[in-house]
């Protein structure tokens, strides 16, 4: 029977043998992936193989633990992320530790924050278009302005040795925006360039701050973790529900803790000790930690106004709340004060008409001309961005401010090219039938006597329609020098240009065919500039309902063997403990007249014996490594899940 996944959504929830093997899991793995051979080598105090698989099975059900596929079949499993916050819970905080933290020399305040770095790249990118070059790079003038809207630094990032495509071109701290924005389908990369991709950016948007931030947090876990358990170990202790905000720990605090947990192999401390200053340095850059140093020189850090645990809280909400209008600030310099509790989606209109001065805890822009013009080339026209003012400013637009940008918005954007698809006829009077025909209304529209605008993705079934009117257009694309000669005109009519259509940087119209995709549904957080190492990143989940672990080896044991706790012959006794053996089997043994659990992990020869460990019964003392000769024990049962 399969267990429903609600019954069993919390730690406490769990069975003692399910949390048991739940913790070694999280002790072995953290949050890498593991396959079937690293399952099969685990262990469980007091629990065999057999019982171990029996309880992953459950857990699987449970959905503690998940599965992908990789490309030949084999399964690699992993602890799902929404799990590992909550098993982070199980490590305690750091005590607070005046003698390492009395003396603080402040290194690093922690950055703007990497919501509005992100922010500051999707207004960036909304005003330019961002085309590749042939080999598939933005060009270089994009990758320097985008360097200089980041508060985020190539030092905040070089520590954590990121591999990603075209290193030589992209500076640390500029993948790891673009591998953001493309993994949480904020970008999408387009034939010529990388675009906006509109319903994602939308539904951003509408996120609150709190929420944005669990978000940010949860990719940088997921995509820049180190792969090692121990630094995964390193940086969930970090997240833990009992670390306060605004009080110092020492970056060997965190390594004190672990190796009391016995989670930090000796070893590995100097490797690890380097990587968890980098993954500070990182958190520090996105805003969340400031670091500084003690006297002995080690690394400190406090988290500021959340800690990671309240960062990743579930209790967030997914959408702003509906409350008093957004208010912005106009000054008669021209700067424009964006308080902090100003919902996204006014902010994005503001940042796209105003030039960035700063970002603290009010944000401060500057109306300018030159702001304005560029707007209205990424289709925010001049009137568009007077009437958005005038309803979000607190107080009004002061005279001045609204003088000249209504003179600016009589200088900007009167004139402007356009790429057009013309459907030219010979006679006025083919161009009245087309213009009557009752299915090509919608698709064309007359621009003088001879000649229509066409939409350019409309060409394939504008022809056919004038094929079936009788009016066939020539293959191929005509010349003016053609269509004049055919007309029998020395000069082309003179053409009145249409309206334009809105469009915008996402591909959200059909300005370039392709720009966009069938599937508007913001992408999932898999695909990015950086090699990714996750397995739930790499490979396609595994959609099969787990199932129990119902071996054919055990179904064909002997009955007697399970059933009955007795005395065999030594040459049977050997056979069952052999097949305990091969099938991860616990024994159930009497030694020097007690009984006992042992479970067998190999058999020896010359001579004959086992090893395993040893359990004395209803005893939570550790197990005693031992082996056993033939003829050792006396009665015995084989204890199948």
């Amino acid at each position: 029977m399969t267990i429903r996944s609600t019954d069993h959504e919390t730690i406490a929830g769990l069975k003692p043998g399910q949390r048991a093997v739940l913790d070694q899991i999280w002790r072995t793995f953290a949050g890498t992936g593991f396959d079937d051979g690293k399952l099969r080598a685990l262990q469980v105090q007091r629990m065999s193989g057999a019982e171990v698989r029996a309880v992953f099975a459950e857990l699987r059900q449970l959905g503690w633990v998940q599965a992908v596929i990789k490309a030949w079949g084999e399964r690699l499993y992993y602890i799902p992320f929404d799990r590992l916050v909550q098993l982070a819970s199980l490590y305690g905080g750091l005590a607070d530790r005046p003698d390492l933290t009395s003396s603080v020399s402040l290194i690093q305040e922690g950055r703007a924050g990497i919501a509005t770095d992100l922010f500051n790249a999707l207004v960036y990118a909304s005003l330019h278009e961002l085309s590749l070059t042939a080999k598939g790079v933005l060009h270089k003038k994009h990758i320097q302005r985008l360097s200089q809207v980041l508060s985020l630094s190539s030092d905040d990032v070089r520590g954590l040795e990121l591999p990603y495509e075209h290193i030589e071109a992209y500076p640390p701290h500029v993948a790891v925006m673009l591998d953001l924005l493309l993994a949480l389908g904020l970008l999408r990369p387009d034939t010529e360039a990388l675009v906006l991709h509109r319903p994602s950016l939308d539904a951003w948007l509408k996120l609150p701050r709190a929420a944005m931030e669990k978000r940010l947090l949860q990719c940088l876990m997921q995509r820049y973790m180190k792969s090692e358990p121990e630094f995964q170990h390193a940086a969930w202790l970090l997240c833990s529900p009992r670390l306060a905000a605004g009080v110092w720990h020492a970056d060997t605090q965190l390594l004190q803790q672990l190796e009391e947990k016995r989670l930090l192999p000796e070893a590995n401390r100097s490797r690890l000790l380097q990587a968890l200053k980098a993954w500070l340095q990182c958190l520090s850059g996105a805003g969340w930690l400031d670091l500084g140093e003690n006297e002995r020189g080690d690394t400190l850090f406090r988290w500021r106004m959340r800690t990671g645990a309240q960062l990743l809280a579930e209790d967030i909400p997914w959408m702003e709340a509906e409350g008093e209008p957004a208010t912005l600030i106009v000054q008669p310099d021209f700067e424009v004060l964006i308080p902090p509790d100003t919902p996204y989606t006014v902010r994005y209109t503001a940042a796209r008409l105003a030039e960035r001065v700063a970002d603290d805890h009010m944000s401060v822009y500057r109306l300018s001309r030159e702001a304005l013009a560029m707007a209205a080339d990424a289709d925010l026209s001049p009137g568009q961005a007077i009437s958005f003012l005038e309803a979000h400013a607190a107080g009004g637009i002061p005279d001045n401010v609204a003088a000249a940008l209504r003179q600016w918005s009589a200088e900007i954007g009167r004139t402007a090219f356009m790429e057009l698809t013309v459907l030219a006829c010979t006679t006025s009077d083919e161009a009245d039938l087309i213009e009557n025909h009752p299915r090509l209304k919608d698709d064309i529209k007359r621009l003088g006597p001879l000649y229509f605008a066409v939409q350019a993705d409309k060409v394939s079934d504008i022809r056919k329609l004038l094929t079936a009117a009788g009016l066939p257009p020539r293959r191929g694309m005509a010349t003016l020098e053609t269509m004049e000669q055919a007309a029998g005109m020395a000069h082309m009519s003179p053409i009145s240009p249409p309206v334009p259509a809105v469009t915008d940087k996402y591909g959200s119209e059909a300005g370039k065919a392709g720009n966009e995709r069938a599937d508007d549904r913001p992408s999932a957080p898999s695909s990015g500039l950086i090699r990714m190492s996750h397995p739930a990143l790499l490979y396609r989940p595994d959609e099969a309902e787990p199932k129990e672990d119902n071996s054919p080896d055990l179904a064909q044991l002997p009955v007697m063997w399970t059933r009955d706790y007795r005395s065999y012959h030594l040459s049977t006794a050997k056979q069952i403990m052999e097949q305990a053996v091969q099938l991860a089997l616990k024994v159930e043994i009497s030694l020097e007249g007690k009984r006992r659990e042992f479970i067998p992990v190999q058999l020896l020869r010359s001579p004959w014996r086992v090893a395993g460990v040893l359990y004395e019964p209803d005893a939570d003392s550790p197990g005693a490594d031992v082996q056993l000769g033939e003829g050792q024990w006396q009665e015995m049962r084989l204890i199948v899940p």
